[in-house]
């Protein structure tokens, strides 16, 4: 299955992580191709290669980034996408989930 089959059965409500290999699934790196919503990708398709839409994907998981609201002070590992907070708040924590499509 490509990128491109995978996120056409996805829904665009949903955050999205593509990235090469499987390297760190809770922290960002050089390897990862796009990091948003899929109605984003889907609206903008340019923002990854023609390459990366018709590669295979070798594996596909539901990733919970779960951070602290005040990660940068306190030190802590920035959120997979920092300064975008989710819809559900535990005092504070925040948390989403991305589907993270490894190629």
């Amino acid at each position: 299955m490509t990128v491109k089959e995978l996120t056409d059965v996805l829904s665009s409500i949903e955050l999205v992580r593509i990235t090469k290999g499987r390297g760190n699934k809770y922290e960002r790196s050089k390897d990862d191709l796009y990091i948003g919503w899929l109605g984003e990708l889907k609206a903008s398709p340019e923002h990854i290669s023609p390459e990366t839409w018709n590669a295979e994907v070798k594996h596909f998981a539901a990733v919970q980034d779960i951070k602290h609201k005040k990660w940068q002070e306190l030190g802590l590992i920035q959120p997979l996408e920092p300064g975008k907070y989710p819809q559900y708040s535990f005092s504070d924590l925040t948390m989403s989930t991305y589907y993270t499509i490894y190629i």
